[in-house]
């Protein structure tokens, strides 16, 4: 086994040489938990594509599926597809909890998805669904992050196991000098609450960062959101088909790499409007569930405040409205208010903390 890892690495090195350095001009699109189902909106798919048009890559982050059936993966399979004949350069995915349950276990995944690449480099890791793909002087390391469970055929939690970290460590250290890397997987690496930690990310996180790797995209947590460890920077892509129905873009460039949050959907058009309504009411049905058995239960300017907060959240407006929120008496309210709940911690240390970016604009390096 070990013969092979080598002898596949030897090729990656050489492609990569043969290619030469730069990864300069780049555009690549990055596609968070499509989520893809019988009920899922045509519109949605169809901006997908065309923001895919033109793009070097599209990097599609797990939870491509729903639910793991057969159809949903040959309905994402063939929309994959369709947005190579849009203009796509190459096209990618990697696999999420939802993708690798009941009848789709990571064999037949793999066996699925043996060709989901254009690329004319990758490389797969034999004990996992992770996979290296050289292009251009620039790696794109697709880490395997699913902890299954073959008993029960389920994914239980995201989980870096030892042989993905011995498995990247190998591809990272044969990459020539000067090769570029930009690393994905489905779950983060970096916690963003003591809630979301993947096991054994820590040891990933060093070993990114030992090799010099400053930017790592992920999924799973259905926002949009970004956080520095150290010198490795994490992207969380949001969902298409809930509000603002972001994907994120990529640029590498002579300037720097910059990141940009990519509008799916056209502002004033039914969907748009249907999804916002959506999320407005989905964050206050939050803050009124959060604030019962307090004192301040119904209160209409507690639910109120917080339902522009967690709009102001979702919009990446944050920053902006920060000071504004953080005058108003419902903020006051809700400081009182004894919640039970990781809500009420959760948007407060989202205004008070100063370590919050707004991830519409992000220069990466």
């Amino acid at each position: 086994m070990r013969v092979k890892l080598l002898a596949g690495l030897f090729v990656l090195f050489i492609l990569a040489v043969s290619q030469g350095p730069g990864a300069l001009g780049e555009k690549i699109l990055f596609v968070g938990d499509l989520h893809l189902s019988g009920d899922r909106d045509p519109g949605i798919l169809e901006a997908v594509k065309e923001a895919a048009a033109g793009c070097d890559r599209v990097v599609f982050l797990g939870d491509n599926t729903n639910n793991g059936h057969k159809e949903e993966h040959t309905a994402f399979l063939s929309f994959m597809g369709e947005v190579r004949q849009a203009g796509a350069g190459s096209v990618l995915a990697l696999p999420g909890n939802h993708d690798l349950c009941g009848e789709t276990t990571p064999a037949v995944w793999l066996a699925r998805y043996a060709a989901y690449s254009t690329a004319p480099a990758m490389f797969r890791d034999e004990n996992s669904l992770s996979a290296a793909v050289v292009e251009n002087g620039l790696c794109l390391l697709l880490l395997d992050t699913n902890a299954y469970d073959p008993v029960n055929r389920m994914t239980k939690h995201g989980s870096i196991s030892e042989d993905v970290l011995r498995w990247a460590d190998l591809v990272l250290d044969s990459l020539p000098a000067g090769t570029e890397v930009i690393a994905a997987g489905h779950h983060p690496l970096i916690p963003y609450s003591g809630t979301d930690a993947t096991e054994g990310a820590e040891k990933m996180v060093r070993c990114l960062t030992d090799h010099g790797v400053s930017v790592y995209f992920c999924g799973h947590r259905h926002g949009n959101d970004t956080v520095l460890a150290g010198e490795l920077r994490q992207i969380t892509v949001g969902v298409p088909w809930s509000w603002p129905a972001w994907a994120g873009v990529l640029e590498t460039g002579e300037n720097g790499w910059q990141y940009s949050v990519y509008d799916l959907l056209e502002r004033d058009t039914e969907l748009a409007r249907s999804l916002r309504e959506q999320a407005r009411v989905l964050g206050l049905t939050m803050a009124a569930g959060s604030l019962k058995g307090t004192a301040y239960e119904g209160d209409e300017e507690a639910i109120s405040w917080f339902g522009k907060a967690f709009m102001a959240s979702v919009e990446g407006t944050l920053q902006e409205k920060r000071e504004q929120l953080l005058e108003d008496d419902g903020c006051r309210k809700w400081r009182e208010a004894q919640v039970y709940s990781v809500t009420k911690a959760w948007m407060l240390g989202l205004l008070e903390s100063d370590g919050t970016e707004d991830v519409r604009q992000i220069t990466v390096r």
